[in-house]
Parts: structure tokens; sequence; C-alpha cells
């Protein structure tokens, strides 16, 4: 999926979601500028900021000259700026005003409550100037701390609760931006817990407006103890606690899909195999057994009875996307294969070979059912049955060579010849698949291994390969934010 935005001749509006920097702050660490540079392939110029926390309305402009001149405009106080908050301290008031300064300089701001419950506020805040943090200061100052904003008084929380509603740009269309969720139902700031996924699931909003395309895969939440994908119609949980949801973690997971649409199933991944009679899977009445969705134009087949995924592996979706774009005319293999995803990605690019290899029978006859879905006839390819290593020296010997090769091997594998380790088996398995590479070829190697970082890998892989040229490979921002080490780490690697 795109990230999306809003565009004029000179601007780029951005529904920032909280958790990222207006600008990277670190090397390698990339603000949402960077992010979107990327998106639309050109260089993006900041004229003002929002705090990493504060959701909601921002725009960047497409020249250094257009920055300057909307730089302008917000020091002479000619674009409006509103603003959401929540707090959890009750005032008498409807309408206040702040006049304290920051940092020695003049700052004013107006306040005006829209709405309350018996336990918090939602207020307006209109600055008539533009201090960092002046909100914040402000709102602390009048005894409405914002909700979740320990720097300035205000409660812990899981969430600040601050949104940047509007800007209003002379000659420019309002960039009006929606509030999170919780703040439209402030009942539901009393279960913390919840408030928690649905900011995830806002983050997924900004970016992608996944609400606009129901039948697309994205992961909707990314936490240590809860992963929850969408599957076109359907979600699946992963609950990682040590113990089984009680009854309110599922009244939170019908909630959510009541407030998506969608049907619903939770698997307990913790503990597998110790106890074949615990329950491990709840789900909604209406649940499907098998169904189909799409990732990026591609039809998709799922099951629930096959493994702990239903098919698919989403961090992957960016990999998969750019395989179809580099697969034309190629002969492409991949390894560890899984349902075919990759494979269906370099048939809908037009490679003119393709091999999926997998130990697994059950996964490469899904993986045919998944070509035939799209009208790409699984007849034309080649689904091997196969130990990866084994396939390789086969193809070694019989000088068989790819342009293309996916290796997406697992952290950790039983087979009837033994036990597979990454670890183990990566240098053995990199240089059987230089083995078969053709001189202008290209590698796609992915790792799930927790205790390797990107750089660990990247030097694993030097000192396997001293001559390989080495590019990072893709994850979408649905997965971990800019400052956190990604699960799922993928190099490109071409011969040099």
């Amino acid at each position: 999926m795109k990230l999306q935005f809003k565009q004029s001749s000179d601007l780029l509006f951005i529904d920032k979601p909280a958790g990222f920097s207006t600008h990277a702050a670190d090397h390698g660490k990339l603000g949402i500028c960077e992010i979107y540079e990327k998106e639309w392939g050109s260089k993006l110029f900041i004229a003002h900021r929002l705090d990493k926390t504060t959701t909601g309305s921002l725009v960047l402009a497409k020249s250094s000259q257009k920055a300057a001149e909307l730089t302008e405009l917000f020091q002479s106080r000619e674009i409006e700026k509103k603003y959401t908050f929540i707090t959890d301290r009750a005032s008498s008031e409807m309408n206040l005003e702040c006049h304290q300064p920051i940092e020695g300089k003049p700052a004013s701001t107006q306040f005006r409550r829209l709405k309350r419950s018996p336990f918090f506020e939602l207020w307006e805040a209109t600055p008539a100037s533009g201090r960092a943090h002046q909100i914040r200061i402000h709102a602390q100052a009048l005894g409405l701390p914002i909700l979740g904003d320990e720097m300035y008084a205000g409660t812990r929380f899981p969430h600040l609760c601050l949104h940047s509603a509007e800007l209003r740009i002379p000659g420019e269309n309002p960039w009006i931006t929606p509030q999170p969720r919780f703040m439209e139902r402030l009942g539901l700031l009393k279960d913390p817990i919840l408030v928690r996924w649905l900011s995830e699931i806002d983050r997924r909003q900004r970016l992608y407006n996944f609400l606009s395309f129901p039948q697309e895969c994205l992961r909707l939440i990314h936490l240590p103890e809860l992963r929850l994908d969408q599957y076109g119609d359907q979600l699946w949980f992963y609950w990682y606690h040590d113990s089984s949801p009680q009854t309110q973690d599922l009244q939170r997971c019908e909630f959510i899909a009541s407030l998506l649409q969608k049907k619903w199933l939770l698997r307990h991944m913790q503990n597998r195999g110790e106890n074949p009679n615990e329950k491990k899977i709840w789900h909604s009445e209406d649940w499907k057994s098998s169904w189909q969705a799409e990732e990026n134009g591609m039809k998709l087949q799922f099951h629930t009875d096959q493994g702990q995924s239903p098919g698919l592996f989403l961090d992957q979706r960016e990999n998969r996307l750019e395989v179809r774009h580099r697969s034309h005319g190629l002969r492409v293999l991949n390894l560890f294969s899984y349902t075919c995803g990759f494979s269906l990605s370099a048939a809908l690019g037009e490679a003119s070979e393709i091999c999926s290899v997998d130990l697994n029978k059950s996964f490469l006859v899904w993986g045919r059912e998944n070509f035939n879905l799209n009208q790409v006839p699984s007849s034309r390819y080649e689904f091997y049955q196969q130990e990866a290593l084994l396939f390789l020296k086969g193809a070694t010997k019989r000088t068989r060579q790819f342009d293309l090769i996916i290796c997406d091997p697992p952290s950790f594998g039983r087979h009837k010849d033994g036990v597979f380790r990454l670890e183990q088996a990566l240098p053995a398995l990199l240089k059987a698949c230089w083995e078969v590479l053709t001189p202008s070829g290209q590698l796609l190697l992915s790792c799930n291994l927790e205790k390797w970082d990107f750089h660990e890998l990247q030097s694993q892989v030097s000192k396997i390969l001293r001559n390989a040229k080495l590019s990072q490979g893709s994850q979408g921002w649905d997965f971990e934010l800019p400052m956190e080490k990604p699960l799922m780490k993928s190099l490109w690697l071409k011969k040099d």
C-alpha cells in the first residue's frame, strides 16, 4: 500500500501519525519528512513542526523557496492553526485565554471547551503565536494539562492526547484531519489498554487510509504482547501473553472488529505445544475458515487450519512489490516459498521462469491455488517439494542458473533429516545460492532471527560473500517505528 497525502502545486499535506518526528533526529532514524520524500520521489522541505507524539495536520513544501514563504506566513500569524486535546482535569469555564510568555517571548492561546464526560474534557486550542510546545505549556498554566503529557504535569497515559486539527493557509484549501477515535468517544479513555490498541490502528489509518481499501492486507497493531493483521474482511489477533485472554480482552477484540466492520480470530501464541488440550483459538461467530483478500492488486487465498499464520507474512509486502518490479524477463527461484507470495509477485511481474521450493507439499498446493486465483496458470511454473540446500546442490550439478533468488529461511525448523538453525546454515545456504546465481543476478535475503539486528546480518553476509554488493530491503511503516529495531531484516545482494 502507498502512503497517503494530498497536494497542491507547491505543497504536500500529510496526516501525521503519533510516533514519528517531523524530521530525522538521528542518523538512520527517519522522520516523517524523509519517509514522505521517498514516497514522493523528490526532496521536501519543512516549514513547521509537530512533536513526535502529536497527530494531525502537517504541511511540507516542495521547494526551499516555498518553505521560506510558509515560514514567514507562520511567523506573521497569517496561517491559522487549531488543535484539540483531552484533559482529565475539570474546569468550570467554557472559554479561556493564556498569555504566558515562553522562553521570554510573547505567546498567546485561546481555549474553548468542546465537550465533557464525567472524567474527561475535550478542548480546542487556537494559538495566536507559534512557540515550541505552546499548547502544552499554556494548557498546564490554566490547570488543564493534557492527558498523557507527563512533561507538563499531565496524567500518565498510553497516548499524548493532542491533535493538530486544522491548518488554514492563504490561497489553499483548509487542511483538516480527523481526531483519534478516542477523542470522539471520551468514555473509551477509561480503558487505557483499548486506547493503546486504537492508537496503533490510528497510526495505520493516517499513513495508509486503509479504511478506503477494505480488501487489503495490513498490520494494524504491532506491540510486544499483541499483533493484529487485517486480511481483507477478517482480522487475525496474535496473543503473546503467557496466560489466555480474559473476557475483557475478548470484548476489546470484538469492539475493534465491530469498529472496523470485520470478522475476527485470536490465536494464543505462547507456550505452543506444551499443553495440547489448552484452548488456542477464539473467534467471532461469523468467522470463515477460508476466504480471499488482496495485496497491491494480488489476490490471495487464506486458511485458518494450516499453521500459525493464515497464509501470508505481511512484513514482506514491500519486498514482494519490489520483486514484481524487478522480475520482468528473469529466471526466478523462490526458496522456503511457503504459499508462494514472492513467486506470484514474480509471475505478475512477467518473469520468464519461476521455481518455488518448499518442504511442505500442502504449502505448494496452496501456492498453486494463489496462482490460479489470479488467472496465472500454475502449470507454467515449477513447484518442488524439497529441502532448499538439496535443491541448490542439484541445480549446481545441472549447471542451472537463476537471475533472481528469494531466500527467506526460518530462524529454526525441523525436517526429516534433522534440525535447521539459520545461524549454522547461513554460510552453506548463501554460498550455494551464489553458485546458481548468474553473474549479473540478484539475491533477496530475509531474516527474522531476533538476536541479529540489521547490522549484524549485514556483517554475517559480508563475511560469507566478501565480494557481494549489499543494499537494504524494504518494510512497510505498519510495522516497527523508525527508532525501533525491526524483527524482519532483508538485504539485496548483487555480484560485484
